[in-house]
């Protein structure tokens, strides 16, 4: 027999799949109760099943995620979110803290002498909140200087120096007079 023994058309189909994917962010830090919208870079950007993006928490009770690329920091802890298309993944950790609650002043008041250096003594709780980096301001920098957490007095005056957390309303002032040395009476015999 010479002839087919049975004719098959067939079509064949170049698929356009998701090679690569890369979340912008390799790592974030977020507050309890903070959302973040993450970034994608999908290759190639005109892939055939970009529908089959999925999003997954390793632990739902430190942070939840959506399919719209949205986190959600739920309480302290460490974990890692996955993006999925098709069968290729892209992650990354998300480090979840407590935004400050308390600035605990050692003094509320100090006095100093002009050409004086003093260092602000504090407690923050927690100690590894998220907003622990605070602003430190003077209200007069002609009597007091402020360069990072030590203060340079100046003049004599009085001025109001501010501690205050970047992220929340958390605010704690401490008066700093700064007096003449008194010179000490010496008797001569």
């Amino acid at each position: 027999m010479n002839k087919p023994f049975k004719k098959i058309t067939f079509q064949v189909k170049k698929y356009n799949h998701v090679s690569k994917l890369m979340i912008l962010e390799n790592s974030i830090v977020m507050g309890i109760g903070d959302k973040k919208s993450l970034s994608l870079m999908i290759f190639p950007e005109d892939a055939d099943n970009l529908t089959e993006e999925s999003w997954k928490s390793e632990n739902e009770k430190v942070v939840s995620c959506n399919n719209r690329r949205e986190l959600l920091a739920r309480q302290v802890g460490l974990t890692r979110v996955w993006c999925t298309i098709g069968k290729i993944s892209a992650s990354l950790s998300v480090e979840v803290k407590e935004y400050l609650q308390e600035i605990r002043l050692t003094d509320t008041q100090i006095e100093m002498h002009p050409g004086e250096e003093k260092r602000i003594e504090y407690t923050l709780r927690p100690s590894d909140a998220i907003d622990k980096n605070l602003k430190i301001t003077t209200s007069n920098i002609m009597v007091c200087n402020v360069v990072g957490n030590c203060l340079q007095a100046k003049e004599v005056g009085v001025t109001n120096i501010v501690l205050e957390s970047r992220l929340t309303s958390l605010r704690e002032t401490i008066e700093v007079k700064v007096v003449k040395k008194r010179r000490g009476l010496f008797r001569r015999k």
